[in-house]
């Protein structure tokens, strides 16, 4: 028989700043009893991430795919749902798990940490108190990581201050 399925897609994020690059996950897995090649495309809502190629994937075998996500241009202040689809082949009869749907993830303005549409004071006294941190700390959150590298500085301070007054 021949079946092959999505078991998983994770995002490590729900929320996003436009133009930062997220790495989803997607498993796969064949169930049939025959090696297989197929294709796995992501989407966000109804677009399309990317395409990638499973090749020879043996009986019982998974196979994790990366896909990195350039939210440049995606659609503002709303949940794009996140999922992913194997494509079906011939002779396979089992096609509900061909899909997997994930979640979704918010795509914000660059420096709008607390996610109310507006870049404000709020948003500065945010990234001022998480000011020095790094990624493992207690108080580090990846929302004020505003730059992505992991510290928590004047950069980041920078970045929300010269967007204040931005909105949606």
């Amino acid at each position: 028989n021949r079946d092959v399925a999505l078991t998983a897609v994770n995002t490590s994020l729900t929320e996003v700043y436009e133009g930062w690059n997220l790495q989803i996950f997607v498993v796969a897995i064949n169930l049939g009893n025959i090696t297989e090649t197929f294709d796995v495309t992501l989407y966000y809502g109804n677009n399309s991430i990317g395409t990638q190629t499973i090749t020879d994937l043996a009986p019982n075998e998974e196979a994790i795919l990366i896909f990195n996500w350039n939210t440049s241009g995606v659609e503002l202040y709303i949940n794009h749902s996140i999922w992913a689809e194997a494509t079906s082949l011939s002779g396979e009869t089992n096609l509900e798990n061909n899909i997997f749907i994930d979640g979704t993830v918010t795509v914000k303005i660059t420096g709008d940490i607390n996610g109310d549409e507006i870049i404000d004071i709020y948003d500065v006294v945010l990234v001022g108190a998480s000011f020095g941190t790094q990624s493992g700390d207690p108080l580090w959150d990846v929302n004020t990581d505003i730059n992505q590298d992991d510290i928590i500085d004047i950069f980041d301070i920078v970045l929300v201050v010269i967007n204040l007054g931005k909105e949606h």
